[in-house]
């Protein structure tokens, strides 16, 4: 079969594929309250309601697996090539020039949330099964594409999907980084606690709302003994800090940067930046409060806090790099409080490892540390057959030589053997962006090119020889 032929049929359909993901972007598949038949919330629901809709539209076979999943066949083989997507989303959080859920065409750029997180390889994938089967292309193995509805909060759809369907042979999930990623970090999540007397100066904390996106905003509830002193003392700290009076109490309204908990460096962490605030202000804090913020402080700075040194787990391998660290969510109410960290931890090291060093650091601070969810490292040799194939596909198509890359981010792909993160960010002279943050935006161009490489390598995968 003439390869030509499936890039004139993609070169056709090109702008069915924009207005496909457009209508798919404007649905909100933030994770909701579970309903029958919508596990993660009707606008998921919604969401695969689509793709299924759209399936049968191409005449592909589709099964809706309870809500939690659902998967695209073509083809027949003793093994089955699977392609692991997701239609869940992050919320849109704040700072948006446009309606997140509306999406935004303006100088080949689409805007919105799931633009480029994961809609766009949803969309792609099913237009290259569309694409192969409508050129009769031949298959020696079934491909399969997966989407599923819960990534973005631990992937209980895919622990779902594996025992009720089980799991394909091999591939890949478009949702990491070209050129292909052979390794994926461990995922550690680990809370912090403490126990606060009530009735301090330090009332109440709270920052974030998933665990795996830096906080930008943390709001703090303050009752101090001279309320006009500490808001004084709090501005000659932060000039800029909003800060409101209500009958004693300041409530503090302190600001950072979003980002995704793996590029923790690209955000500014607002809980970390109200720890530092509040520990260097003169506020009047009791001595078990103020001990409290100082130890957290130390372990968690907003300079490079994000590395764990502050924690004794600065830990970093060849294959995969260095720790990164997020204090993703924190929370302080009636004395309680939790901080919970976002890991993305190196593949040598395991999640026995890391809580150990983190313990240790703790000592003596009033804080225990356990973990809360683990998810074990992904690591493929750089000469697996998979990794190689899909490597020499992206050169093909982009003449970059670009070599395999580890990378924090926690895809699918570590919910089933013989698979890997391929795309769709990380092309040459990429300018799409904004993942997890505000104004998310995927240039054409990018997702043209990716849908591109996307269909050669299905074809080189599974095709006859």
């Amino acid at each position: 079969m003439n390869i030509e032929r499936l890039d004139e049929l993609f070169d056709r359909y090109k702008q069915d594929m924009l207005l496909d993901l457009c209508a798919l972007c404007a649905i909100p598949s933030v994770h909701g309250p579970a309903e029958p038949g919508a596990p993660f919330g009707r606008e998921n629901r919604r969401a695969l309601d689509f793709m299924l809709r759209r399936a049968a539209d191409f005449g592909l076979e589709a099964l809706d697996v309870d809500g939690y999943a659902c998967h695209v066949d073509l083809g027949q083989g003793e093994q089955t090539l699977g392609i692991l997507c997701h239609l869940d989303v992050v919320p849109a959080g704040e700072g948006w020039q446009t309606d997140p859920f509306a999406p935004v065409l303006k100088d080949g750029f689409l805007i919105a949330r799931g633009a480029t997180d994961d809609k766009n390889a949803c969309v792609l994938s099913l237009y290259a099964l569309r694409i192969l089967k409508e050129a009769g292309f031949p298959l020696q193995h079934r491909i399969r594409l997966v989407m599923g509805c819960d990534e973005e909060r631990g992937s209980s759809d895919m622990a779902y999907y594996k025992q009720k369907i089980g799991m394909p042979d091999y591939g890949f999930s478009p949702d990491g980084s070209f050129p292909v990623v052979y390794a994926e970090k461990g995922i550690h999540r680990v809370e912090l606690r403490a126990q606060l007397p009530e009735g301090g100066v330090l009332r109440s904390m709270q920052a974030g709302t998933v665990v795996n996106v830096v906080p930008n905003h943390c709001f703090v509830t303050l009752a101090p003994a001279d309320p006009e002193a500490a808001r004084r003392a709090l501005l000659a700290e932060d000039p800029q800090l909003s800060i409101q009076a209500e009958g004693g109490l300041l409530r503090l309204d302190v600001r950072g940067v979003s980002s995704h908990a793996a590029m923790p460096e690209k955000g500014v962490n607002a809980a970390s930046r109200a720890l530092e605030l509040l520990a260097k202000a003169s506020l009047g804090l009791r001595d078990g409060e103020l001990a409290l913020v100082r130890a957290l402080a130390k372990a968690l700075p907003v300079d490079k806090g994000y590395d764990g040194h502050g924690l004794g787990a600065a830990l970093a391998d060849e294959p995969s790099g260095a720790l990164t660290m997020n204090l993703g969510l924190l929370s302080l109410e009636k004395g309680s409080l939790c901080a919970t960290l976002d890991i993305r931890q190196p593949v040598t090291f395991d999640d026995a490892q890391v809580l150990g060093a983190i313990s240790k650091a703790l000592q003596g601070s009033g804080l225990s540390a356990s973990t809360r969810s683990y998810s074990p490292p992904l690591y493929l040799s750089k000469d697996h057959p998979l990794v190689e194939t899909l490597l020499k596909t992206y050169r093909d198509i982009t003449g970059d030589p670009a070599e395999p890359i580890s990378m924090g981010g926690g895809t699918y792909a570590r919910s089933m053997r013989n698979c890997v993160a391929f795309g769709p960010e990380g092309l040459p002279g990429e300018t799409s962006g904004g993942m997890h943050e505000a104004g998310e935006h995927l240039s054409l161009r990018d997702f043209y090119t990716s849908g591109r490489i996307y269909l050669h390598a299905l074809a080189s995968l599974a095709g006859k020889a």
